[in-house]
């Protein structure tokens, strides 16, 4: 392929990555609300004055708007438009990683469901059913175009989610029931070695984040942490370096 039908290929996934980051802020502000996804049209959270299509270009309208409401001038935050350059830049990395084909659109539709546990879990400290569905949809219509045999995505299903539910009962709720389920469709999209590394990746940056806010701070040894974003970021990592890393430790085992 030649390189500037390559890059235009890609300008145009990171556009639609972009454009579907906007929607996924929609989905992160209202799904814990409880309100619809699709019905009623955007709007400022402090006036309520309906935000017109010139002020929803993802990215540009943020800085054109100097990241304000055009009615009441009341500030939005940077978040929105990180969340829509984060998603353009995960789609172009999956359509880097799996070329041109069904299985790019799925991985970029998975990777958007994390974005949204990923901040829904940050702000209420759960992880709605609705994004475990979600990814567990991608993943049966995964398992009919890609390669993956079916197994492999079922003993991931349980592969981490049976260890995440005995230490939920060991510890009596100390691991919620969504970080679970998370663990067990996500395993499904992913495969058990796959789900395994982003797993470990996972725990690995939440313990030390962990330590790191408990530092010498007494108040904050109760604080609970949660586990979502940590184990999005390990399965995003997973997903790109995962094999390698799976090669890498295999070489030094055998």
């Amino acid at each position: 392929m030649p390189f500037a039908f390559h890059a235009i290929c890609l300008a145009y996934w990171f556009v639609v990555g972009a454009v579907i980051g906007s929607f996924l802020n929609v989905c992160i502000y209202r799904i814990p609300n409880k309100e619809s996804i699709v019905k009623g049209a955007s709007h400022c959270t402090t006036c309520g004055e309906k935000i017109t299509k010139r002020d929803l270009v993802p990215i540009i309208s943020y800085f054109v708007l100097r990241g304000r409401c055009r009615s009441c001038k009341a500030p939005f935050s940077i978040r929105y438009a990180l969340v829509e350059f984060l998603t353009g830049i995960l789609f172009v990395l999956c359509a880097l990683k799996f070329k041109y084909t069904v299985e790019t659109i799925l991985m970029s539709l998975f990777l958007g469901a994390l974005i949204v546990m990923t901040f829904i879990d940050i702000d209420t400290m759960t992880i709605p059913d609705s994004i475990h569905i979600v990814i567990l949809i991608i993943g049966i219509v995964l398992a009919f175009v890609s390669d993956m045999p079916l197994l492999e995505r079922i003993i991931g299903f349980f592969s981490v989610s049976f260890i995440l539910f005995l230490a939920s009962v060991l510890s009596k709720g100390g691991i919620g029931g969504g970080d679970i389920k998370l663990m067990a469709v996500s395993g499904f999209v992913l495969g058990y070695k796959l789900s395994v590394v982003g797993f470990f990746i996972g725990a690995v940056l939440a313990s030390i984040f962990g330590i790191v806010v408990s530092k010498g701070k007494r108040e904050n040894l109760k604080r609970k942490i949660p586990l979502g974003p940590f184990l999005a970021v390990g399965m995003t990592v997973s997903i790109f370096v995962g094999k390698y890393i799976v090669d890498w430790y295999l070489g030094l085992v055998l």
